[in-house]
């Protein structure tokens, strides 16, 4: 394979999410630069950045 390797296409971590029956693999690239994640098959929010700086997933509340 011929491919010049960089910060941009180098792996250091991200996220794999599922939504409408598929998994979709999310960079840390994406996740640094972005406040919110959308579905691109649904449009809905995946994931979306607190004011904590940490990464949630939309949905109902949960009381442990």
């Amino acid at each position: 394979m011929n491919m010049k390797l960089n910060n941009q296409n180098k792996l250091t971590s991200g996220v794999i999410v599922f939504c409408c029956s598929k998994y979709f693999y999310v960079p840390q690239l994406a996740l640094d630069e972005n406040e919110e994640i959308f579905c691109t098959s649904c449009n809905s929010p995946m994931l979306f950045k607190g004011s904590n700086e940490a990464w949630y997933i939309p949905g109902k509340k949960v009381d442990f």
